[in-house]
């Protein structure tokens, strides 16, 4: 992933990033970072810990899901402590592509 603060400008391949990391790690840091150099940018949805920490397993499948759609027309960045947000992001990704929706 690229980021331009100069611009608010935010360049990766994937259109869904997650960051993980230990606490203290930075991943907050970061994100408020991007929020704050990217403004209001509608071509971006910038998630912290708290958008899906507290959420159940069949919650945070969902929630996976949605920010797979979501992903068609937004760049999607994630911080998470949650190692089962990668899982179960990398199920739902592969399990569209294998039947032909992206």
């Amino acid at each position: 992933m690229n980021i331009n603060f100069d611009n608010g400008e935010i360049k990766s391949e994937n259109r869904i990033t997650v960051i993980t990391g230990n606490n203290g790690s930075g991943k907050t840091r970061l994100i408020n970072t991007i929020k704050k150099n990217t403004g209001n940018n509608a071509d971006y949805i910038v998630l912290d810990s708290d958008s899906h920490s507290h959420l159940s397993k069949t919650e945070l499948e969902k929630f996976v899901s949605d920010i797979k759609e979501q992903s068609k027309t937004k760049q999607i960045i994630i911080a998470s402590l949650r190692n089962e947000l990668i899982e179960i992001a990398d199920k739902v990704i592969t399990l569209k592509d294998e039947k032909g929706k992206d």
